[in-house]
């Protein structure tokens, strides 16, 4: 070996591991304020998360395993101390109708072709980042990305709405699950239009008089707590069953 040459230091781990650079010079004195940050942020993105893990058809855990990952992951390789890194609705509803469209038989298929979608789009990401190809996204235009946003509100909403109602998800695209709501309303559970309108006020009053708190979080806490307590889930079960097309229950009234 050279005089000149010298194994990879503390530099060179740095460029492929960025905490390596900051935490051997971290600072007691920042504990405080980094545990405030890290549970306002926990706060918000739990809510999220199980609703995104919805959206994608998967598990409400899976989305709290989303959400441990991504933040582990971007605290140690990421570069960025105001950057939070986790699910979105975008990114969820992209899962769902790829998955869909392979038609896996049973929940089980859907996991797993999902879990390997996520995969190698990881993949796919970090080749993208080693090569700096993120000037690709120049060539999406403004007026592209505001439509598909827009119609990714439409898609969230016509989705969730059912959950709002008690009813189950109709079949087909956006336009026909709408029409399938619109057409049976009346097989609506008020208990469980009851819980989401007032779970919805209660998020808006929070947000609008106690902005501090976390919302999301303590609504979904209250909402388990009162339906554990008052066996909600199983009235809901029983009536999805007799909302669902086709069953004796509901001949005649759908």
């Amino acid at each position: 070996m050279k005089e000149t040459d010298h194994p990879p230091g503390p530099g060179w781990l740095a460029r492929w591991v960025p905490a390596a650079s900051w935490l051997p010079r971290y600072q007691r004195g920042w504990l405080a304020g980094d545990a405030i940050a890290g549970f306002t942020i926990w706060g918000l993105l739990i809510p999220e998360m199980i609703a995104y893990a919805s959206l994608a058809g998967l598990p409400p855990q899976a989305g709290l395993y989303t959400l441990l990952a991504s933040l582990a992951v971007y605290a140690i390789f990421g570069t960025s101390r105001h950057l939070v890194v986790a699910g979105t609705s975008a990114s969820a509803v992209l899962v769902f109708s790829a998955v869909t469209a392979l038609g896996p038989k049973d929940a089980a298929s859907y996991a797993t072709l999902a879990a390997g979608m996520i995969v190698l789009t990881g993949l796919i990401f970090v080749v993208a980042g080693l090569l700096k190809l993120g000037f690709i996204t120049a060539f999406l235009s403004r007026p592209v990305m505001e439509g598909f946003v827009f119609g990714l509100a439409i898609f969230v909403t016509v989705s969730q709405l059912p959950k709002l109602f008690g009813l189950n998800k109709g079949p087909g695209d956006t336009v026909r699950q709408f029409s399938y709501l619109l057409g049976h309303l009346g097989s609506t559970s008020l208990t469980t239009l009851a819980v989401g309108l007032v779970a919805l006020v209660l998020l808006f009053a929070l947000e609008r008089y106690l902005p501090r708190l976390p919302g999301g979080l303590i609504v979904l806490a209250a909402a388990i707590a009162i339906s554990a307590g008052l066996g909600l889930s199983s009235h809901a079960s029983r009536w999805s069953a007799r909302s669902r097309p086709g069953c004796p229950a509901c001949r005649g009234r759908t």
